[in-house]
């Protein structure tokens, strides 16, 4: 069951609300109704609020006419298919950052203003051409540890998390689409879970698609003496698992992580850890 935060959010996690990061003790705060433009009325709603958003899984508010965590319109959610909305980079209303992560930005609405602004001009801007040196794929910055993360939508830990009731797979369907991502292991501490309002993490697994099971501060990978990886779960919500294994770690213990094992948080996220020569 999914608590409700002061600002009115549905949370996983019942320390901090996962969308605005307030805490679940604060005060609650009452808004008026929002006037949708041009009619003096109340703001179309498209859905029921705690309806999952189609495409990043974050619980929609009443009102909303688009998703506050990636930007998807709640109108067009007949048309659009599930987990391809291309968020702002393509015409988007509000979203995040598809490739870091991070807070909602803000973009033009259909609530205070017009709903079809015109072009923005803008002066042509003249450079030279530049040679650019071939890098690594986008989340994968060298490594001087020679060790990386790669993340991945699980479906096998998936199923098996829906197999024992932890979750609706009706409410939280396995994501269609979702890319792998890369993570330099540097440093001796890297932290996993979503950056956010709360603060940065090196292993930042805000979506899109976003896991509806990831705290903000989820995990930690602890580099050993040897040279090697242990994993230490931060009292998250919905726990760390290891392998084939279902029950969760114990948290704030420090439990050994060897090249191609898996580290499993949230709903469908898994971690393997693999060492480059």
């Amino acid at each position: 069951m999914m608590a409700t935060c002061p600002d009115g959010h549905q949370t996983v996690a019942t320390d901090y609300c996962d969308e605005c990061g307030l805490s679940m003790g604060g005060p609650v705060q009452v808004s008026e109704p929002v006037s949708s433009a041009g009619t003096g009325g109340a703001a179309s709603a498209y859905g029921s609020p705690g309806d999952p958003c189609p495409n990043c899984l974050i619980p929609r508010q009443a009102g909303d006419t688009f998703c506050e965590a990636c930007g998807f319109p709640f109108d067009q959610e007949g048309s659009i298919g599930t987990g391809v909305w291309p968020g702002p980079g393509a015409g988007g209303t509000a979203g995040t950052d598809p490739v870091g992560g991070g807070d909602p930005v803000p973009g033009p609405g259909p609530v205070g203003g017009d709903p079809t602004p015109g072009p923005l001009e803008v002066d042509p801007v003249f450079v030279d051409p530049v040679t650019i040196d071939p890098v690594d794929p986008v989340g994968a910055p060298a490594s001087t540890s020679g060790w990386i993360a790669v993340a991945s939508a699980d479906r096998a830990y998936y199923d098996a998390v829906v197999a024992e009731g932890e979750i609706d797979a009706a409410a939280y369907p396995f994501p269609p689409y979702c890319p792998e991502r890369e993570f330099a292991l540097d440093g001796d501490t890297v932290r996993i879970g979503r950056s956010g309002k709360k603060g940065s993490v090196e292993i930042d697994l805000t979506g899109p698609p976003t896991d509806p099971g990831i705290s903000h501060l989820h995990a930690v990978l602890q580099r050993r003496p040897d040279g090697g990886w242990s994993v230490v779960d931060l009292e998250s919500t919905n726990g760390t698992v290891l392998n084939d294994d279902t029950a969760p770690l114990p948290p704030n213990q420090a439990f050994p992580v060897e090249a191609g094992q898996r580290v499993h948080v949230g709903v469908w996220t898994t971690l393997t850890l693999i060492q480059r020569s």
